[in-house]
């Protein structure tokens, strides 16, 4: 508004910059140019500047205003046509501008008796609440009758609501102001003369037009000149707009309006009126309007059914219904029944009808309809807050396409809100709380939001829901296809928070998503089986942790069974407290197929593994993804994925404190792998694991895996019945203890048993403060194995840095599912740099009837033992009849208290590449090479 009052007195002052200055088109005098010639008989002169002042009284469509005009003449030829600028500059009784640029031509009859002319003028207007552009047009024909006609054009949006909307009968009204389109046309002639002028009338027809405006008027006007500088008018004028109006105007012009002098004859008076202003409308006529709102998705008026308090009779505003159930028995399809019940009225429960669709709303939180004219807006009375909620004490019942808003449900029996078989629900910014089991229907337990083959959108948003005696939200559909939508609820105290089951041939995506939950139970309980699917299925942003003085069971739970197929996204949701597992993923069947994302999630505290994922088989063209998370203080497993198949990777994790069992049960990792059957793909990168507390007994690995491992008791009721296999990719993690740590945990762990065939891809890991072995492998029975370990950084471990056995399993020490070792692996250890371990720095000790083919190439040993006779920089062991392949070349090797040892035992054969060279081909570090064989060409 500012700005275009600036832009006003610019154009103001350009036009007075014009007037001050004297008409450059004027005519020559010919007295001046040409001495000998002879007079005219009457000088023709030439339109000059002006400028001037005017008030106008009250009219149809505006206030009274005054208004500073310019009159400039651009081009002309005295006598024959001008070219001309006009400007206003007007200010209305309420302070607020307006203003008008015009660009016009006239022109002399050949006859001399008429002046023809026309314009193009933009117009603006500031009402103080809106403001409006619109352009004009005109022609005009002066002479003994004058003809004119202007049509009125606005430009850009011809409309703005200025007002709260209000209630009125069963319609929402909408308060605006609209500029009108509109044409005009009058006639008029001289009725007499007057003083130096005359005296004219005129009389013609206008026509307002805009939005629910419509309106022919017919106007008469009086226009006096009674002096050069003085004009007058009075016009009468009637429409059914604005009823009748009578408008008085005043004006002053300096220096005259028209030519310098008007002359006697008729044809000089005539060619004065050449600097006439034009008459036109000059202010942009806006009229107020009440609009009902409209429904943009039906194209009909928002229809509004009224309950309150005191109501006894039709429902319109002035008259609302008393109880909710007359409400909504006397709606019709697609009709508001808004509710007003006053500070925490108690009332019953509701039922809709199954063939009535309508919304129930109330004004304790804030309510917005969308509408056609200008797009949401907040209905009346709504926003008082929960103390104006109603209070409903009765089960509220859904029907298709329900809408139910603004409730405080307090101790319905069996469920507060329910709905079967019903499609297209919302239900949003309520309070349910204290629903208890349904004494004469036990299967009832209380639940806040239940809702049985639900289909279509369903949309459960923004609600309070605490102290039900069973779940908040529960979704259980076995046929259809829902899309859900729930978000923004806070959820306390329940048994359980979010559970949805889709059996059957159920079909489903949407999102459970920004949720706040605190409960015992668990938080998002998530179900798919049968042959139903679950799409593109969000699980996101949600903040779930143990209630006040209590324990959260669980807080993501998520099984897929039989022939389900799911695309599963756990994102971003933050859980902590939990008694069980903080994310918990589980397939129950081989034939299901769940593509499965668990990224950004931050679990802390949990009393059992941080995130659990069993038996996704992505061999039937699932992927596991769990990237980015973050999981502190979990309880023995940081991220524990069992007999996960097909593509998984784990990835960009931060897996802090892991917290250790009393008792060892040989599973105990930041992050941890056990599958015994089928084949995997996996890639666990870029992961930091760490501890920064101080333990005694500490067995936490950093990474462990194991392909049908048979050693131990924990893995003897889930050994491999088959060949399972394996490709693992363990790249440029960080595992580090900070805390003063003793125990027996490794920085990886590589375990094989029989049926095994895995590939090991283990490189640019950063490993350091380890308290037991920094990699640790083993295989037994006939497993087989290839282990590429390169460029990693192994510093400060307690045991060795690389240890490898390829042990005779012992019954006595562990039990084992086959008592026999005759795995066949291949090693490939180029590129490390251990230093400092208080053990080896590479060991293998192989057994039984194993065979190993060994590479140990261009790595860096230091510091390698604690004093003790059996620390050695490298040391590679056979015994029984197993068999080792070696070649050890272009390491460095310093600060070892023993020097390396390749040693066979018993019965066992190890052969070197070229042993004789050992020493100079590693850099002159001692070797110890009784009982070897020397091989001349490299290991087969």
């Amino acid at each position: 508004m500012k700005k275009f009052a600036l832009l006003s007195w610019v154009t103001l002052l350009c036009v007075f910059g014009f007037a001050a200055v004297p008409s450059g088109a004027r005519a020559q005098n010919p007295s001046e140019t040409n001495t000998e010639t002879e007079a005219t008989p009457e000088t023709i002169s030439a339109v000059q500047p002006r400028f001037g002042v005017r008030y106008t009284t009250e009219g149809a469509g505006f206030d009274s205003f005054f208004n500073l005009e310019g009159f400039v003449p651009l081009f002309q030829n005295p006598g024959k046509n001008v070219t001309f600028l006009e400007g206003r500059v007007l200010l209305d009784s309420d302070s607020t501008m307006a203003g008008n640029l015009l660009l016009g031509h006239r022109f002399v009859s050949e006859t001399g008796d008429r002046i023809t002319g026309g314009y193009v003028s933009f117009d603006r207007r500031d009402t103080g609440n809106s403001l409006f552009n619109q352009l004009g047009v005109g022609i005009e024909s002066l002479g003994n009758w004058d003809f004119r006609t202007n049509a009125y054009l606005p430009l850009g949006n011809a409309k703005n609501q200025v007002a709260a909307p209000f209630f009125s009968a069963n319609s929402l009204l909408l308060p605006f102001e609209s500029a009108l389109y509109g044409f005009d046309a009058e006639v008029g002639t001289k009725l007499a003369s007057l003083g130096q002028g005359d005296l004219r009338g005129y009389a013609g027809l206008y026509y307002y037009t805009g939005d629910q405006i419509d309106s022919l008027g017919w106007r008469a006007r009086l226009e006096a000149n009674p002096t050069n500088f003085l004009n007058l008018g009075l016009t009468v004028q009637n429409d059914s707009i604005f009823d009748t109006r009578a408008v008085f105007t005043v004006g002053l012009s300096f220096p005259g309006s028209g030519s310098s002098g008007r002359g006697s004859s008729e044809r000089s008076r005539l060619l004065a009126r050449m600097g006439e202003s034009t008459d036109r409308q000059v202010i942009i006529p806006v009229a107020n309007t009440f609009l009902e709102a409209i429904n943009p998705d039906t194209g009909e008026p928002w229809s509004f059914v009224h309950v309150s308090l005191g109501g006894n009779s039709n429902g319109t505003f002035e008259s609302p219904y008393a109880t909710i159930q007359q409400g909504v028995d006397n709606a019709r399809n697609g009709d508001i029944v808004y509710v007003r019940l006053g500070n925490n009225a108690t009332t019953s429960g509701f039922t809709i009808p199954n063939n009535k669709i309508v919304q129930i709303l109330t004004n304790g939180p804030i309510q917005r309809i969308n509408t056609t004219q200008v797009g949401p807006v907040v209905l009346p009375f709504s926003g008082r807050g929960g103390a104006f909620a109603p209070k409903l004490t009765g089960v509220v019942t859904l029907a298709n396409n329900s809408i139910i808003s603004g409730f405080n449900i307090d101790g319905a029996l069996g469920g507060a809100i329910q709905g079967s078989n019903i499609s297209n629900v919302t239900i949003q910014n309520n309070i349910i709380q204290n629903s208890n089991i349904d004494p004469n229907n036990t299967t009832n337990l209380g639940n806040g939001i239940l809702l049985t083959n639900v289909t279509g959108k369903v949309n459960i948003t923004d609600n309070t829901i605490r102290n039900n005696t069973e779940t908040a939200i529960s979704i259980n559909n076995t046929a259809g296809s829902a899309e859900l939508n729930i978000t923004g609820n806070t959820i306390s105290d329940n048994f359980n928070s979010i559970r949805a089951n889709f059996l059957g041939t159920a079909q489903a995506t949407g999102q459970i998503a920004n949720n706040t939950i605190s409960n015992p139970g668990i938080g998002v309980d998530v179900n798919v089986g049968g042959n139903a699917r679950l799409s593109n299925f969000n699980i996101s942003g949600n903040t779930i942790t143990a209630p006040t003085g209590g324990g959260l069971f669980q807080g993501i739970n998520f099984t897929a069974a039989e022939n389900a197929n799911a695309t599963v996204n756990i994102t971003n949701n933050t859980v902590s407290n939990t008694e069980n597992t903080g994310i918990n993923a589980a397939s129950f069947d081989d034939t299901t197929t769940v593509n499965l994302n668990i990224i950004g999630n931050t679990v802390t505290n949990t009393g059992a593994q941080g995130i659990y994922v069993d038996g996704f088989n992505g061999e039937r063209n699932g992927n596991t993804v769990i990237n980015k998370n973050t999981v502190t203080s979990a309880f023995s497993e940081g991220i524990y994925l069992e007999n996960v198949r097909g593509k998984v990777e784990i990835n960009d994790n931060k897996v802090v404190n892991t917290r250790n069992p009393d008792v060892d049960t040989d599973l105990e990792s930041g992050i941890f792998i056990w599958n015994y059957k089928g084949n995997i793909d996996l890639t666990i990168a870029n992961n930091r694991i760490e501890t920064n507390f101080a333990a005694t007994d500490y067995r936490v690995d950093g990474i462990e895996f194991n392909l049908c491992r048979d050693v131990d008791p924990i893995y003897l009721s889930k050994p491999c019945t088959s060949a399972a296999t394996a490709n693992v990719n363990i790249l440029n993690n960080t595992i580090t203890h900070s805390g003063n740590i003793v125990g027996g945990g490794d920085g990886i762990d590589l375990n094989l048993g029989q049926f095994a065939d895995a590939k090991f891809n283990v490189t640019g890991n950063q490993i350091s403060n380890i308290p037991d072995e920094g990699i640790s492998i083993n295989a037994v029975a006939e497993s087989k194995g290839q282990f590429n370990i390169s460029n990693n950084t192994i510093r400060n471990v307690v045991d060795s840095g690389i240890e490898v056995d390829l042990f005779l399993p012992d019954p006595l020490i562990s039990a084992a599912s086959n008592l026999f070792n005759r795995s066949n692996t291949q090693f490939t250890i180029t590129g490390n740099t251990i230093d400092t371990t208080k053990n080896d720095g590479i060991d293998f000790d192989i057994q039984d009837q194993a065979q190993s083919k060994i590479t140990i190439e261009g790595n860096t040993i230091k510091n390698i033992g604690d004093g003790e006779s059996g620390d050695r920089p490298i040391q590679l062991e056979t015994s029984n009849s197993s068999r080792m392949c070696t070649s050890v070349n272009g390491n460095t090797i310093s600060g070892a208290v023993n020097p390396s040892r390749l040693r066979p035992n018993g019965t066992s054969t190890l052969e070197v590449v070229d042993s004789a060279n050992l020493s100079s081909r590693n850099g002159g570090a001692n070797f110890v090479t009784t009982s070897t064989t020397n091989r001349n060409t490299p290991c087969p």
